[in-house]
């Protein structure tokens, strides 16, 4: 395990000193870690600040972001805390990023909001922002424990009341700035909560993707792994799908001449049992008689997306869709299905099918016949998407808002 620098003094219980000392580091009034007033124009220090070191979405956009930024020549330190025993990510980080795992007293019996309280306690205890020109939480439980920051808002949660909605509502509000990777995020927590953040969409690993993709012996394992597990599969989108949506995907399925064709949800997190979604999804499966499948996130996502017969890409879903970029690198057909118009950018990488009839036809044309010029089109696409491209992005935000500190003393803008 990478040290980013030593070992960071606790914080004391009672009113957050860590506030008004990061407020006056931000501002150059003190020297950051004993080195003088920043300069914005040098490399960074960063860091980055998850919630776990699980295989979640948002973990995994952390790794992605802090390697390329390291890849940047940014000087970047992942943070984050973990059980008692566990001393990394749930993947190997690359050798230019730190990695800094604060071991905190959950167990696998503890309540969501005793596992949230000890990692709040665990991280602001660990954790100095003196040591960096940025500091980027990456979660809501994140953004709580380290206090003052940038903040990327993944997803917005709801909690009734009580200590959970209290903990995500001081995440949210004590960021200073905030940035989304979709603008229907950033709408929500517009809608929600009165609170402006800028947009920057994921990156695609376009070299992964491919290398999924390829005919080596690795590959072709790898892929036969879910093939086994699953039959044969066309991939799709869950979150904001639909019922009627979900049904017509079925229900063009079950009629592709193929045949014995399964549905799975490349973002299982947010169609999780008991969640509305899911319930759709399964209804669906039940009346068109087509499998369906939510893989548990941590396995080889490159292969899974690789060793798909197609991609199904509702037409009112936002662009650009991470995992529609994935399937676009790993020369997997994508087709979009509705009335809502596409993106012109979709028209060169993309069939269309308005209905359940088109659907199934494109369905029984992109895994016999793939088109060739569209593949071809649909990898260079993905490679315009890549990490670099939004870690340069990232690097613009955490310029302008240290730009702004310097002229607001009190909070950085939005």
């Amino acid at each position: 395990m990478v040290s980013a620098h030593p070992q960071a003094r606790s914080s004391s219980a009672g009113a957050d000193p860590r506030v008004e000392r990061w407020q006056r580091v931000r501002t150059g009034s003190v020297a950051a870690g004993g080195t003088g007033p920043r300069r914005y124009g040098r490399t960074l220090s960063i860091a980055l600040v998850a919630d776990s070191t699980g295989p979640s979405s948002a973990v995994a956009h952390t790794l992605e972001l802090a390697e390329a930024l390291a890849g940047c020549g940014q000087h970047v330190t992942v943070w984050a805390p973990a059980p008692r025993g566990v001393t990394g990510f749930h993947r190997t980080v690359d050798n230019g990023v730190g990695v800094r795992v604060v071991p905190v007293p959950v167990g696998s019996r503890d309540t969501r909001s005793a596992q949230v309280v000890a990692c709040l306690q665990g991280l602001a205890e660990a954790f100095e922002p003196a040591y960096y020109d940025i500091v980027h939480a990456q979660g809501w439980v994140s953004a709580g424990a380290v206090g003052p920051c940038l903040h990327t808002v993944h997803r917005v949660e709801r909690f009734g009341p009580g200590d959970l909605a209290q903990h995500h509502r001081r995440g949210l509000t004590i960021s200073t700035a905030h940035v989304c990777t979709s603008r229907a995020v950033a709408a929500e927590l517009r809608a929600g909560w009165g609170i402006s953040a800028a947009v920057i969409p994921e990156g695609v690993d376009a070299v992964r993707f491919a290398r999924a993709a390829a005919p080596g012996p690795a590959a072709v394992a790898a892929r036969d792994g879910w093939r086994r597990r699953l039959g044969r599969y066309v991939l799709t989108v869950g979150d904001a799908v639909p019922a009627q949506t979900a049904e017509q995907v079925m229900s063009a399925l079950a009629r592709a001449r193929a045949g014995g064709l399964g549905l799975v949800i490349v973002d299982p997190p947010r169609v999780a049992p008991g969640r509305p979604r899911h319930t759709a999804w399964l209804r669906a499966s039940a009346a068109s008689g087509v499998p369906f499948a939510r893989p548990a996130v941590g396995g080889d996502v490159a292969a899974l997306i690789a060793g798909a017969s197609a991609f199904v890409l509702p037409s009112g879903t936002e662009w650009p869709h991470p995992a529609a970029l994935q399937a676009l690198a790993a020369d997997v057909p994508l087709l979009t299905f509705g009335t809502d118009p596409c993106p012109t950018v979709l028209d060169a990488v993309a069939a269309h099918a308005a209905d359940v009839q088109e659907l199934a036809a494109a369905l029984d044309e992109a895994i016999q016949a793939p088109d060739g010029q569209r593949l071809q089109a649909g990898r260079a696409l993905a490679a315009e998407r890549s990490w670099v491209a939004s870690a340069s992005e990232h690097l613009d935000l955490y310029r302008a808002t240290m730009k702004a500190s310097t002229g607001n003393r009190t909070r950085p803008a939005t």
